[in-house]
């Protein structure tokens, strides 16, 4: 694992960390607008490009985030928002003058378990491997990283404390000894927090809600950070957009001083001592309240009750549990016994044993056991999975982030393996059949659960896959039944997201992993298109990220041209059918994504140009004007979108995903 530093100094960065939801196509980063702010001085910069990221006191009230439903469970979903380009632009100085204050407002309570602590000045790579592989093949000098990659992978703006996933919580030896301590735990949520916030309410966490009502126009933290989340989210103050780290650093500053006054009236009016009598843990807005009776815990949730209603908040009811020791969950023990079939399975079939070579040294070499009928050997599994989820009544979403992860880290293990990629096909024709039945659980799993990270770690697993088929020396018919076996589960997922649900991004992603798999596995790309989109009319109603990854996943197939034409014309519409177009963020996305795309024709930029042109500065460009703005934006190849599709730089990206996990548990 490498030790990478990042340059404090260098304040942009929240834009690659800080301002974008984790569920986002896979492709989508915010790199160009990065590139942007750090552009020379001496570059010129078109005049609708600097309008369409200046922001002004005239401008900002009408500024639309761009809005996008995700698949939170089997039957319901989250809608997540990016905010517009010139509200995250203004969060770089909001970061630059208060992050010192930020971390000083986080560090205030002593529940919450994941909170910001310092200003992070390293971060840690797994697989450097990657990077550097990246970089060759971009002629790069691999010893100097240099410091857009640093920047690109970096995790957080901030250093947090203690647990970025809920499940290490309740593996921690801190959890274990409170369980040693208390015997009764209550846990309860606050009902719909985000989007029940009060914006002006971060004011009253900070200064006091009299204070506050008297000095709403002062030049303040808790005001421009008030104003700020206000922008992002089309000037409303009921509700904060959910999905990027500043709404939940907002959040946290808030839920801090609730805990505070609440501590306090525990102590006070309760003469109960935190620590002794009680102890409560909070995980963004999980609450979890450690006492040794439930009548001590009630009181306790009936003082948050009353504070949170003070902020405009309140618990969710329904989701309160009371939880006797041992402290340990339905999820935790499914995780466990899921964990066991596994191990069991994947060190069945391959062993290790040692073997000495000529100058006497001794090196690790791999055998595979002969695994016959592996169809009735996955159904058992896939059976016992099942089983194991109905037994400990959780959800396959409760239980499958980490069941898939560890058959990506085994497939990485073995895929990866220096011994197995120079052996012969014969020797590789016994990983075949383990392969196979790999792909039979995975697919299983992602039928039950295909929300966006499981949807990114199939894209990790395809990627590893294809790139062990074209360097290992595996039999051709083996090689061609692993990636139909890929082919037909992403197909058959497809058919039943097309069916059953009301999201899109989880499909896209699910594209992406097409477009790896097509390069040892060609596909018919059109009746890819077909099967999602039902029909070539159903094109034009699309939005952005379904325009722009079926623009990526097309690539420059020349038997998707129809399609291509249907989707630059359906742009084209969009933009010219709606008035103040580059004040809503889904348009000023497009609009650079489409332009900067090379695979789209100059005509149609220009057009496009000329469209978004009269719409923001209300006059017809030159010629010579929109050949400027067109060479400007495709100088920098990427936007929003890598339209890059090659093996090495999809698994750069996809690593970069690693390092900014999304914080549900």
């Amino acid at each position: 694992m490498a030790r990478v530093r990042v340059k404090k100094f260098d304040k942009s960065r929240i834009l690659l960390t800080e301002v974008l939801p984790y569920e986002v196509p896979i492709p989508f980063s915010n790199i160009g607008l990065y590139r942007f702010t750090k552009r020379p001085k001496s570059e010129t910069v078109p005049n609708l490009v600097n309008e369409i990221f200046k922001i002004s006191k005239q401008n900002t009230k009408n500024l639309l985030p761009y809005n996008y439903k995700i698949i939170k469970k089997l039957d319901s979903y989250r809608i997540l928002s990016i905010m517009h380009p010139k509200v995250q632009l203004k969060f770089i100085e909001f970061y630059a003058q208060y992050d010192s204050l930020i971390i000083s407002l986080c560090s205030k309570s002593r529940i919450s378990i994941r909170y910001p602590a310092k200003v992070a000045s390293h971060f840690y790579v797994k697989n450097s491997e990657i990077i550097k592989k990246k970089l060759k093949d971009s002629g790069v000098d691999v010893e100097k990283l240099p410091y857009e990659t640093e920047i690109a992978y970096s995790s957080s703006y901030f250093t947090y404390k203690d647990y970025d996933f809920l499940y290490k919580f309740y593996d921690s030896y801190k959890f274990h000894r409170l369980e040693k301590k208390f015997k009764k735990l209550l846990r309860f949520d606050i009902s719909k927090c985000f989007p029940s916030i009060y914006s002006h309410s971060i004011a009253w966490a900070v200064k006091g809600k009299e204070f506050a009502k008297k000095n709403t126009s002062t030049s303040s933290f808790e005001n421009k950070f008030d104003k700020l989340i206000q922008w992002s989210n089309y000037n409303e103050t009921n509700g904060i957009i959910i999905g990027p780290e500043t709404s939940r650093i907002f959040a946290e500053i808030i839920l801090q001083r609730i805990e505070q006054n609440v501590l306090d009236v525990l102590k006070n009016d309760h003469n109960v001592r935190l620590g002794k009598d009680y102890t409560i843990r909070r995980y963004v807005d999980d609450y979890f309240v450690f006492t040794n009776d439930f009548k001590l815990a009630h009181t306790i949730k009936k003082e948050f009750v009353k504070e949170l209603e003070y902020y405009k908040l309140s618990i969710n009811d329904s989701k309160t549990q009371e939880i006797d020791v041992p402290f340990i969950t339905g999820i935790t023990i499914a995780r466990i016994e899921l964990e066991k079939i596994l191990d069991i399975f994947l060190g069945s079939f391959v062993e290790e044993i040692k073997v000495e070579t000529d100058d006497g040294k001794t090196r690790k070499e791999i055998n595979f056991k002969k695994i016959n009928k592996p169809f009735n050997i996955s159904n058992k599994l896939i059976r016992d999975i099942k089983a194991i989820i109905k037994q400990n009544k959780v959800d396959y979403e409760d239980v499958t982030g980490m069941t898939i992860s560890i058959l990506r880290n085994r497939l990485v293990k073995l895929l990866e393996n220096d011994f197995i990629l120079e052996q012969d096909a014969n020797f590789i024709k016994g990983l075949s059949n383990p392969l196979l039945i790999i792909l039979d659980i995975l697919f299983f799993l992602i039928s039950m659960d295909s929300r966006t990270r499981t949807t990114v770690l199939l894209t990790q697993i395809v990627v590893i896959i294809t790139r062990f088929l074209k360097a290992s020396n595996i039999d051709n018919e083996d090689s061609r039944l692993i990636a139909k076996k890929v082919f037909d589960g992403i197909r058959d997922t497809l058919n039943i997201l097309n069916r059953d649900s009301k999201t899109h991004l989880e499909a896209m992603n699910f594209l992406v992993a097409l477009v790896s798999l097509n390069k040892v596995y060609p596909i018919t790309k059109s009746k890819f298109i077909d099967e999602i989109f039902l029909s070539e009319s159903s094109l034009d109603n699309l939005d952005y990220f379904q325009i722009i990854i079926l623009l990526y996943f097309i690539e420059d197939s020349s038997e998707c041209d129809e399609y291509k034409l249907k989707l630059i014309e359906a742009t084209k519409k969009k933009f010219s059918e709606i008035e103040e177009c580059m004040a809503k963020a889904e348009y000023v996305h497009l609009f650079f994504d489409f332009i900067a795309c090379p695979n789209i024709d100059k005509q149609s930029k220009n057009e496009l140009i000329n469209i978004a042109y009269k719409s923001l500065l209300g006059r017809i460009p030159t010629a010579q004007m929109i050949g400027r703005i067109r060479n400007y934006i495709v100088s920098y190849n990427s936007w929003f979108i890598d339209w890059n599709t090659d093996d090495i730089n999809l698994e750069y990206v996809l690593a970069k995903k690693e390092y900014n996990p999304p914080y549900s548990g």
